[in-house]
């Protein structure tokens, strides 16, 4: 050994090195290359998840802007009960997000019946497509629009539009007041 700063002896992948303060000798260990490479994994996979997250899903802002732009075009559920491909859309919606709740005709389970003439809040398309998009979080209506986005809440509306006036089994009694679908 020589007399210095460092020392000319490796064992187990340290180095020793003489410039403590105290005059004790020091350890350098070198980081081992699996963790090298591991730690650089993990960034760039973190990296990819945050982009495929936030491309994925549309945001509460992209949501609202869909919804007015369908707001601002004035339908009629009776222009979308006629599209028959439209209301095929909207059964599969309507099966794989509201039948927990709505039950398979619309009948009602927890949440209102929607083959009757009353309504709890207003029947115009404006009003129930800013429903399905927001949610009324206090009655237990979850926001669906960033589920199932806006053209899936349309198409949802164009099948409800077909349950009117259908009489399921078991179907949940009247809530709210009595008005024409708009």
């Amino acid at each position: 050994m020589t007399k210095g700063n460092k020392s000319d002896s490796k064992t187990n992948g340290m180095r020793d090195l003489k410039t403590g303060f105290d005059g004790n000798p020091e350890h350098e260990r070198y980081i081992p290359r699996r963790s090298v490479i591991f730690f650089i994994l993990s960034i760039v996979c973190g990296a990819v998840y945050v982009v495929w997250y936030w491309s994925d899903t549309p945001t509460q802002a992209q949501t609202t802007i869909q919804a007015e732009e369908v707001s601002n075009t004035k339908v009629t559920f009776s222009q979308l009960a006629m599209d028959a491909e439209l209301v095929e859309a909207g059964r599969r919606t309507f099966i794989s997000n509201c039948v927990s709740c709505h039950g398979p005709l619309g009948g009602g389970l927890v949440g209102p019946n929607l083959t009757d003439d009353y309504w709890i809040h207003d029947p115009y398309f404006e009003n129930l497509y800013r429903i399905l998009i927001e949610g009324v979080v206090e009655a237990g209506m979850p926001p669906l629009g960033p589920v199932i986005g806006a053209a899936a809440a349309k198409a949802s509306l164009a099948y409800i539009a077909t349950l009117r006036g259908t009489t399921p089994a078991n179907a949940k009694a009247p809530e709210g007041t009595p008005q024409a679908l708009q």
